[in-house]
């Protein structure tokens, strides 16, 4: 089976084997076989090379853009080039003069265009590598005796391969001095990890502790059955309606109260008006892509953090005009309303178990510019989103520490007084997956949010789209 020879292919890959043998049916089409005669082949066998064809559904090997590799110098020149002609059609463009359709259509056209420059950069700038494709042993010092080695061998062909004199020796010295540096980073990769790890601690660094530790020490525990399935397309299919089910309210009824409590509302409602210096900045916007988080999974666009961090400096500017039209004209790109959902395996050995699909959680990578832009709003609105001091999830500088603080004082303030601490723990299942959108209308209003912003929210949260990746 053609899927199983390609999963064959990429596990020997991905773990440093070597193909033996490989047995192919009769094919119409022409197969290439070839024999390398490398001058880094350190072994006595000399390798085949076989070109054929194959068909197979998606991407035969899966690759990240590695940044570290990248030519940062070319990629922020080209995108300095490429987004200074879009700020110059900014320029040109008569904002005042144009109905809401015609300004909708340039902000999708501006946003498009901003998202092909950066994938377009990056494909030209930035290699697309499988995992462990580069050794973090390697160094300039292996590089050099790589050369060194590829040379001498060079030389000793040409002169007609002799097994004595100079050449030879020169070539079998360089080998033995570039296999050996090879082993010796080798042996240097727990003494590496053993470091990281200790440095991670005396500083408390927590998450890079973790990071290093998982890395090394935790194997990667892809499910393959779900639901007593295991075919990709119908898994994929029942994740689907799963996630549709847990984005429905539990019971209707209720929800067209709450849907009639709004249009009540929303129809006689005007909020504060939008302050004078309701205004997104470059410099907001340029320390909202620095705060970014590295490593990410890339959006629908394969735009990472990264496209946006190592751009040029046009692209603030250029990302907060477009962000001033979009509040402008409350409706957001159309890239901005689409997202996958990636199921996370919830148990940490899921191997020997039959999982459900209750037993994923469902992590949503939307558009990165869109998360740009949604910090930047926050960062406007930030004084009409106060809650309740003794809430404290999902709120800045506070966080679970805080509740077990609190309730901790609580209790022994009880006990100290001879009374008895009765705990009660609620567990809210699907809590945000079905937050109603009318009541939290209903609650930004009553908070007076100008209605520029919620006319913007509400055909933002409407609008949207999943999609399902396994």
């Amino acid at each position: 089976d053609k899927t199983d020879l390609m999963t064959y292919v990429n596990t020997a890959l991905n773990h440093n084997s070597h193909i033996d043998y490989m047995l192919i049916s009769s094919c119409e089409k022409e197969l290439h076989f070839d024999v390398l005669d490398h001058a880094l082949n350190f072994s006595d066998h000399l390798p085949l090379i076989a070109c054929f064809v194959y068909d197979v559904l998606g991407n035969a090997f899966e690759t990240r853009l590695r940044w570290d590799k990248a030519d940062l110098l070319s990629y922020y020149a080209f995108t300095g080039c490429k987004l200074q002609e879009l700020l110059h059609k900014l320029d040109t463009f008569e904002v005042d003069n144009i109905g809401e359709s015609e300004m909708q259509l340039f902000i999708e056209s501006i946003n498009n265009d901003i998202v092909s420059v950066l994938t377009e950069g990056a494909k030209l700038y930035v290699p697309a590598r499988r995992k462990n494709f580069y050794k973090f042993w390697w160094d300039e010092e292996l590089t050099l005796l790589k050369e060194a080695s590829i040379d001498a061998d060079k030389m000793w062909k040409a002169a007609g391969k002799p097994r004595s004199g100079s050449l030879y020796i020169k070539r079998q010295t360089s080998r033995s001095l570039y296999r050996k540096g090879i082993r010796d980073r080798q042996k240097s990769e727990s003494t590496s990890y053993s470091n990281d790890l200790h440095d991670a601690l005396m500083q408390k660094n927590g998450p890079s502790f973790w990071k290093v530790w998982r890395s090394k020490f935790e194997s990667s525990n892809k499910c393959s059955e779900v639901a007593d399935c295991v075919d990709s397309e119908q898994i994929v299919v029942k994740f689907a309606d799963y996630f549709q089910n847990c984005y429905t309210c539990n019971s209707t009824e209720q929800a067209n109260n709450i849907a009639r409590d709004y249009v009540d509302l929303r129809d006689k409602y005007s909020g504060f008006p939008l302050p004078d210096n309701f205004q997104i900045t470059t410099e907001i916007v340029d320390k909202t892509i620095d705060d970014l988080k590295r490593g990410r999974a890339a959006d629908l666009d394969g735009l990472t953090a990264e496209h946006l961090v190592h751009a040029h400096p046009a692209l603030p500017v250029l990302l907060a005009r477009l962000f001033c039209l979009i509040i402008r004209n409350r409706r957001v790109p159309d890239n901005f309303l689409r997202n996958y959902i990636v199921p996370v395996p919830k148990l940490k050995e899921c191997r020997n178990k039959s999982l459900l699909c209750d037993d994923f959680r469902g992590i949503a990578i939307s558009s990165i510019v869109s998360k740009v832009f949604e910090y930047c709003l926050l960062h406007n609105i930030q004084s009409y989103l106060y809650s309740d001091e003794m809430q404290f999830g999902f709120k800045k500088n506070v966080g679970c520490r805080d509740a077990i603080f609190t309730l901790r004082t609580a209790v022994d303030r009880l006990l100290k007084g001879g009374y008895t601490a009765n705990l009660c723990s609620l567990d809210l299942s699907k809590a945000f997956d079905k937050v109603n959108h009318h009541m939290l209308y209903i609650k930004l209003m009553e908070r007076h949010l100008p209605v520029e912003i919620l006319q913007l929210l509400e055909t933002w949260l409407d609008n949207c789209c999943s999609c399902v990746k396994w």
